[in-house]
């Protein structure tokens, strides 16, 4: 009895220090209005020179158009500033139906070695806001030492 005890400890200890591995980019709405978007979780993707990322989340509004701006920031300065079309980053087609969605953005993002970077994402449809996001963009010392 005490050896499955044991195993179900080192199990739930094992999967508390994995966890934070798959939970992706802690991020923020940006607190400004109501979107009709809700992101539930952010993905860098990252190579040894670029960064991207990946928006998962739930619309109530079909989306047939659209526009992504993205600012990225090195502390209080703007460093980037970027215009992208929301139908081209899509991983359906557009119309974006009421449901589920899916906005990938791979290598827009250049690196400086060793640089934080703060991101800001609003995405909307020309006629009203969809959504608002922040996050932080970190190089991980594994592409460090490459």
């Amino acid at each position: 009895m005490a050896i499955s005890h044991v195993s179900s400890l080192l199990l739930l200890l094992a999967s508390l220090f994995f966890l934070p591995a798959y939970c992706g980019v802690p991020f923020e709405d940006c607190g400004e209005v109501y979107y009709p978007a809700n992101v539930t979780s952010v993905d860098m993707i990252r190579d040894e020179r670029w960064a991207g990322f990946k928006i998962s989340g739930t619309t109530s509004k079909t989306i047939t158009i659209g526009e992504v701006q993205l600012d990225v920031y090195e502390g209080m300065i703007r460093v980037m500033k970027q215009k992208y079309e929301l139908c081209a980053h899509t991983a359906s087609a557009c119309p974006v139906v009421p449901g589920a969605f899916v906005f990938s953005f791979e290598n827009i993002i250049p690196f400086r070695l060793g640089r934080e970077f703060k991101s800001k994402v609003y995405i909307h449809d020309y006629e009203e806001g969809l959504v608002c996001i922040r996050f932080d963009s970190k190089l991980p010392a594994t592409v460090l030492s490459a």
